[in-house]
């Protein structure tokens, strides 16, 4: 092992104990006889470091002698265009959240019978947003607003630069267009609530509503009474009315989000965190090595007491852009289904459900719009070389 040719090498009486291993990172415990191991194995960090052939090695002290954790290269960047085309028609109601170690698709499943609300924690610069954006656009490309329906909260602080979720504003699944005000979301907040009550007691579960939320904490440094309340209630009747919750937030320590809250959010995506203790917080796990993650989209799916490592998936701006503006130039025809009094919601859901289509596939990286018996597939470059050409002839 070269770990200890570099000790025996450099007459270290010390030897690799055991080790684990995370995305990026590898763990190695080391015990020997001499005094002071971890100050004497950082002394040949250089050593490690050229001979382990990676960009950096961290060593610290334990119990019983010392840690050294070797740092990987960053994974590569997964295009979410190119994870869909993957698959020609991929589930429906099921969200591309990025690619696992085994280089499998990972999805958050909304058909799931079992169906638990999502808590996506990391620091800044983690990749939460990204993840998000997403969420939203791999279902909107895959689902027809018939029965996939969302609302999107992102709340700001005022002055600063616009949310990255404020580009959601051209899907046309969206009930509402994007809030970015804290009070309103709060409005918005109420009326899902509402919107669950009424499900219920009708016994109505169609269109499936997505919500997602963005910066938890924002929302919370207004009315955080008003607001846990409202969250928690739609929490907790969110599944039995189809209603699906996706909350994002830097932290989940117990002054953010309390046990009430963080007993309803079952699956959990985990960025990067500062410490150990943040890791448990947010996985709901000891030993998760959460704190080891690297960011930038490097993230922790874990549910059921299982853990997965993927690198999530991304869109880069002007991609996510013209996806959406072509979207919604495709499904023009189709009126957005925006929230309405109560006494009519029944005649936005279909009766009779029947089996989804994919209004939308890639291949070879480019989207294809498809008709509604999904026979004839066009590019949306097509459809916007047909618009151009019908305009000009208008002229």
């Amino acid at each position: 092992m070269r770990i200890e040719h570099v000790f025996g090498r450099n007459q270290a009486d010390a030897r690799v104990t055991h080790g684990s291993a995370s995305p990026q990172r590898t763990q190695f415990q080391i015990q020997g006889r001499m005094d002071s191991l971890w100050q004497r194995v950082q002394a040949l960090k250089r050593d490690l470091t050229r001979s382990l052939g990676v960009s950096d090695v961290a060593v610290s002290p334990t119990p019983n002698g010392a840690q050294l954790d070797v740092i990987q290269s960053p994974a590569a960047a997964v295009p979410l265009l190119a994870l869909l085309e993957r698959e020609p028609r991929p589930p429906s109601l099921q969200a591309t959240l990025g690619l696992a170690e085994d280089g499998k698709p990972v999805r958050l499943d909304l058909t799931a019978e079992d169906l638990q609300h999502a808590l996506i924690v990391g620091a800044q610069a983690a990749g939460k947003t990204s993840l998000l954006q997403s969420i939203a656009v791999s279902l909107a490309l895959t689902n027809r607003q018939a029965y996939l329906q969302m609302a999107v909260l992102d709340p700001q602080v005022r002055g600063t630069h616009p949310g990255g979720l404020r580009a959601l504003n051209y899907i046309p699944h969206l009930l509402m267009p994007v809030i970015t005000d804290v009070s309103t979301s709060v409005e918005a907040l109420q009326f899902l609530v509402e919107e669950a009550d009424y499900r219920i007691q009708h016994n109505r579960h169609a269109p499936l509503i997505l919500v997602l939320i963005d910066r938890l904490e924002l929302l919370l440094h207004g009315d955080a009474q008003t607001t846990r309340r409202l969250l928690t209630q739609l929490l907790q009747k969110g599944a039995d009315a189809h209603i699906y919750v996706v909350v994002a937030a830097r932290s989940a320590r117990a002054d953010l989000l309390d046990n009430l809250l963080k007993s309803y959010l079952g699956v959990r995506l985990v960025g990067q965190v500062p410490d150990e203790t943040e890791a448990h917080a947010a996985t709901g796990l000891r030993n998760s090595y959460a704190e080891q993650l690297l960011g930038k989209g490097e993230f922790a799916a874990v549910s059921g007491g299982k853990m997965t490592y993927f690198q999530g998936a991304y869109l880069a701006e002007h991609e996510m852009l013209w996806a959406l503006q072509q979207m919604e130039q495709v499904q023009r025809r189709t009126p957005r289904l925006l929230a309405q009094p109560h006494v009519i919601r029944p005649n936005l859901a279909p009766q009779n459900p029947v089996t989804l289509e994919t209004p939308f596939v890639v291949r070879n990286g480019e989207l294809m719009f498809l008709d509604e018996s999904g026979a004839d597939a066009r590019t949306a470059r097509d459809t916007h070389n047909t618009v151009v050409a019908e305009t000009q002839r208008i002229r």
